[in-house]
């Protein structure tokens, strides 16, 4: 029936009640018929495209390839842990946010967090100071961002909530609520 809530549905249906009530029967059944088959087609169409997500589901589940042991494995990204060595290639999202130990051409897209419109150039040295801001990290990688250009291997030192979007997504859920009126 959900596909008889579209205006194009509403406008035939009722052209054909219109058709029916000053007696065209031939319009009336064309119309009828026109609405019957647009509604199997918009049906057709939204079982193509469930099947079409369904299939995609298992494939959108984030990994990590990690190195523990001396063994590389391919984990689901919510099992890296504090201490992880981390693969990255250019596709793959930072599954946490990580200390740079080796970069080859490594660009990172962080305009989730930082607001950069283009990625950014990463590399394996230590940072002169205090520690700077996220746009300001270049030998560090954030969680939920994608590498777009080269390699790298991360060390993870934050993982969920003590993670840079996490600390973000903290704040937004802090914020006092305002009262009702």
């Amino acid at each position: 029936m959900a596909q008889y809530r579209s205006y194009m549905q509403i406008i035939l249906v009722v052209a054909a009640v219109v058709s029916l009530l000053i007696m065209e029967w031939g319009t009336a059944g064309i119309l009828l018929a026109l609405t019957v088959l647009n509604a199997v087609i918009g049906m057709r169409q939204a079982g193509k495209a469930e099947s079409a997500m369904n299939a995609l589901k298992p494939m959108m589940k984030a990994t990590a390839r990690v190195r523990r042991d001396g063994k590389e494995a391919e984990i689901p990204a919510e099992q890296v842990v504090v201490g992880d060595v981390v693969l990255l290639t250019a596709g793959n999202e930072v599954p946490a946010d990580g200390r740079i130990i080796a970069a080859s051409a490594l660009q990172i897209d962080e305009a989730t967090l930082t607001g950069e419109s283009a990625p950014v150039a990463k590399e394996a040295r230590a940072l002169p100071g205090e520690r700077p801001g996220p746009a300001d990290q270049s030998n560090m990688a954030f969680m939920n961002t994608p590498v777009t250009h080269g390699s790298g291997i991360v060390i993870i030192t934050a993982t969920g909530a003590d993670t840079e979007l996490g600390t973000i997504s903290g704040m937004f859920s802090a914020r006092p609520k305002r009262p009702r009126r």
